[in-house]
Formats: C-alpha cells, structure tokens, sequence
C-alpha cells in the first residue's frame, strides 16, 4: 500500500510537472505488430494506477488464502494457553492472599497447557506443603520434575522437605547421587549443611561452610564458628576410645583453631578426664599467666585431686590475676580440693570482700565447719540464706 501511494505521487507530480512546463496535452501511441493504439496520458497513468493496485489486492488476497490455514490451525490451542496462562496468574495471587486450597488448584489443571508449567507446580507445591498434603506435594514435585529433571528450584525443595521429615540419611543418599554442579549451587548448599551437621559428617560440614563463605553465603564468623563447633564435636567423638585418639585428633587441628581458647579449653578437659593432665599442664598456666581467661580457670577448677598441690603453688605465684575474684574462686577450690582448709578460708574471704555472693559464703560456712568454728559457720550460713532472699 505504501508503494502503491508512492507510484501515485510521483506520476501525478510528473504529470503536472510535464504539463506546466510543455504547456500542451500529451497523447500515448502503442504501436505493435500492426497494431495500435493511441490515449491520453492522463487516461493511461490512471489505468496503470488501477491495475497496479488491483494487482497488489490480488497479491495480498493470494498470500493471506494460503497462509490462513498455518495461522488458524493452532486457534483453540493459543486460547487454552492464554486461559492457561491467566488462571497461573490467579493461581499465584491466591497463594499470595493465603487461600491456599484455591492456588493448589488453579495452578495444577492450568499445568498442561500453560507455557511455564513449573510455575504451576511450584505454586501447588508449597501450597500443598502449607496446607500439610504431603501426598499431593511430592506427587505435584514428582510431576513437576518430569517436566526439567535439573531445576534447582525443584531440587531444593526435594531437599528441604526430607529435611523437615527427618529423613536425613535419605537426604544425603540423594546428595550422594546428585553432580557436583548441583551440589555446589546457592540454593541447595544450606540444606546440605544442614543435612551433614545432623549427620555428624563433620567433614562434610566443613566442606559445605568453606563453600557458603566462598560463595558470600556465611560471614568469616559464621564459617569460623562452624568449623569450630565440628572440631569440638571431632574431639568429644574421639574421646570415647582413648587418650591416643583425642591427642592425635587435636594435633591434625588447623593450627589457627588449636590456639583458638575454646578448643584448647575442650583438649585440656579432656586430658583432665582421661588423666593425662601433665600433657597440657604447661600450655595451660602459660595461657593463664598471659591472660586470666574464665574458660581457662574453668579447666583449672576441673584438676585431679592428685594435682591439686601443685596446681595451687602455681596459681598462688600468679600475683598479677590475685586482684580478679574468679582467680581467687579458682584457688579456694583447689584449696578445698587439696584440704587445706585455713588457705580455702584465707582465699574465700578475699573474694567475699570483692563481690559477696551466697554461694561463696555456703563455701566459707563449709570450711568454718572442718576448722570447727561453728559459729562462724553459722553466721556465714545466715549471710548466705540472706543473699538469696535478695
């Protein structure tokens, strides 16, 4: 049509044009094998306009004939999908309004013919999970991964929904059979994490944060604080042998974390436990002398009686923590564990006058009882029932 309007301006320009400068009428003359024929111009441009248009209709009507079947063939199929794919949307905002039965529905009978169907399936997926049809939703899960087996949308679901039936050996099972591609994905690291920690694979566990932390999924913390909780767990494991098995376990510790006070802390308790108490006897006081840590004191308070004597000589050379009332906790205890009842007494005084407490005045009464001075176990009994009154 656009060139149809073309052909026309330019012939009639030509033909006003010719005339104005010629200033005479122009005749056509078709001479052919003894055959002629003569007409004004102005008859024969208006003739080529009208067979040239009717040969554009005729071209324009030829074309649409044929292709009309290749365009309407397919009509009640785009109209199931356009139905499809606005029911998806109803579908979708209805789960969003929290009327979950309806979501399920809309969105698993539009599945077939909408043009995304997983759409569809994660829709009733998480609204039958909402609604607690468990059955519905791994069969909607089932259906919806037959359509693209290697969604990692669908697969973490897949993950989290054994995760939230306990069913975490047959978690990693699955894992187990699963590429690295996916394993390694965003979407499905944090429930691997969450499936080896229940599972104790400490290993595992590690590999997973080292991961998280590398993908910007976990803070340096959180990985420190994960790797640290699963070396605490290697060694409470390793307990359960022998005292070889703990020591080994700890020595093949990064040695970032076998300084860490918390797992230093764990080793020495279990040293204590297993009797192997000289083993971390020296790193202990030496930690100790640099810096009057609680956890440390704890372990101290966890000594063998048999090392009770020696302990308290250390922890009395100690002068720079005398000031700190835990530090002077810790020495009365080994008092009392060693029996030496006048320095428990001389040491529990000095931390009432710090910071009286109903607890260390029980343990002065106690003492006051073995040196038989009964009525100063009585009057620090009184002050000690009072404490807890307050």
């Amino acid at each position: 049509m656009v060139r149809l309007l073309v052909l026309v301006c330019i012939t009639l320009l030509g033909v006003f044009l010719g005339h104005y400068l010629f200033g005479t009428d122009s005749q056509v003359i078709v001479i052919a094998n003894g055959w002629s024929l003569e007409s004004d111009i102005n008859v024969t441009i208006c003739f080529i306009i009208v067979f040239y248009a009717l040969l554009h209709f005729f071209e324009w009507s030829l074309v649409n004939t044929i292709s009309m079947w290749s365009r309407t063939r397919h009509w009640f199929g785009w109209r199931k999908e356009h139905i499809a794919q606005q029911k998806t949307l109803d579908g979708v905002m209805e789960f969003i309004s929290g009327h979950y039965a309806n979501a399920e529905q809309l969105s698993v009978n539009n599945a077939k013919h909408s043009k995304q169907p997983l759409v569809n399936y994660l829709t009733a997926i998480n609204a039958a999970s909402t609604q607690g049809k468990h059955e519905e939703r791994d069969e909607y899960l089932k259906q919806a991964l037959l359509v693209d087996s290697s969604n990692v949308s669908l697969l973490s679901a897949k993950l989290r929904f054994m995760i939230e039936e306990n069913a975490f050996e047959e978690a990693q099972t699955w894992l187990n059979a699963q590429p690295s591609a996916i394993k390694e994905h965003s979407d499905i690291l944090p429930s691997i994490l969450i499936v080896t920690q229940q599972l104790k694979d400490y290993e595992n566990v590690i590999e997973a944060s080292e991961l998280l932390l590398k993908k910007k999924l976990h803070t340096q913390i959180e990985h420190e604080l994960v790797v640290r909780n699963c070396y605490m767990s290697m060694l409470d494991q390793s307990a359960n042998k022998d005292f070889d098995t703990v020591k080994n376990t700890y020595k093949t510790l990064p040695k970032k974390y076998r300084n860490h006070i918390d797992l230093f802390c764990q080793y020495a308790k279990l040293s204590i436990k297993l009797e192997n108490s000289s083993i971390i006897e020296k790193e202990l006081f030496q930690r100790l002398s640099k810096n009057c840590d609680r956890d440390i004191l704890n372990v101290v308070n966890e000594c063998n009686s048999q090392y009770a004597t020696d302990w308290l000589g250390r922890l009395t050379m100690m002068k720079q923590h005398h000031n700190d009332v835990f530090f002077i906790d810790t020495i009365a205890t080994l008092s009392l564990l060693d029996r030496q009842w006048k320095l428990a007494k001389e040491w529990l005084l000095k931390s009432i006058e710090i910071m009286p407490t109903a607890q260390r005045y029980e343990a002065l009464a106690n003492v006051q009882q073995q040196l038989s001075e009964n009525s100063g176990a009585l009057d620090s009994f009184n002050k000690a029932l009072t404490l807890r009154k307050v």
